[in-house]
């Protein structure tokens, strides 16, 4: 890790531009990211460098490098300074993919830590889901979900009951869709999605390796096979700092 001397030529920002300063310099230090003159894990020069290279003031330079911060595209780090993030993962929202299909596309091994397995009453929107009274029990698993071995998300996956896991399938399992294709030879045909938005509780925090508050991305997921039926209630808490969707439009 070391830090980044920008190169002199065409810094200056355009003060007699509408565009304020502040994202000028947004812009500017966006621009070194993606051309790799600052790459991940770089030190980008202090509040007091950055004022006296474009010639700003120190609340211009806080305002650009802090939506830096909050978009996830630089991180703080204490002891060391503002350093380039890594790269959010960024699923297309058109494709229905599992968490692990999502992390090897992208050159990154998936893993998962079980860290609840047990039969519980189903809340009211999977008991309506899979057609069950509130007397049937389903397997409820709670799992951190890793890439690289680095923490990314915790995923809590309610089960039907009418499809008959064993204690040891649902233990050493890794991927849900590849046991349900391999076991059953069901196949995942759409799903239907909700996103939000929340912080980070003291629990979920611990297990993330984040700070109390952080943001998280909230999704809420139904799936269905190729006959239509539902075989997948998950809900998932990702790491606003590591985790986006990217959504395709056309006109």
């Amino acid at each position: 890790m070391s830090e980044v001397v920008l190169a002199t030529p065409g810094l200056a920002l355009d003060k007699k531009r509408r565009m304020p300063l502040y994202y000028q310099l947004k812009q500017r230090l966006q621009e070194h990211i993606a051309t790799e003159r600052l790459q991940q894990g770089d030190v980008i020069p202090s509040e007091r460098e950055l004022q006296e290279r474009f010639a700003v003031s120190r609340a211009t330079v806080r305002q650009a490098v802090g939506e830096l911060v909050s978009e996830g595209v630089l991180e703080r780090r204490q002891g060391v300074g503002t350093v380039v993030a890594r790269p959010k993962i960024a699923p297309e929202l058109r494709q229905l993919t599992s968490f692990s299909e999502d992390m090897r596309a992208r050159g990154l091994r998936p893993g998962a830590q079980l860290i609840t397995a047990e039969q519980v009453q189903a809340p009211l929107p999977v008991r309506e889901l899979y057609g069950i009274d509130a007397d049937v029990s389903v397997w409820m698993l709670y799992r951190l979900r890793l890439a690289d071995e680095e923490p990314l998300g915790l995923q809590r996956i309610f089960l039907p009951p009418s499809l008959p896991f064993t204690l040891a399938e649902i233990m050493a399992m890794e991927s849900y869709y590849q046991l349900l294709e391999r076991r059953f030879g069901l196949l995942m045909s759409r799903a239907e999605e909700l996103l939000g938005a929340r912080n980070a509780t003291e629990p979920e925090a611990m297990l993330l390796r984040i700070a109390v508050g952080q943001a998280l991305l909230v999704r809420e997921r139904v799936t269905f096979d190729q006959y239509g039926r539902p075989v997948e209630f998950v809900q998932f808490v990702y790491r606003g700092d590591r985790y986006q969707y990217r959504l395709p439009l056309e006109r």
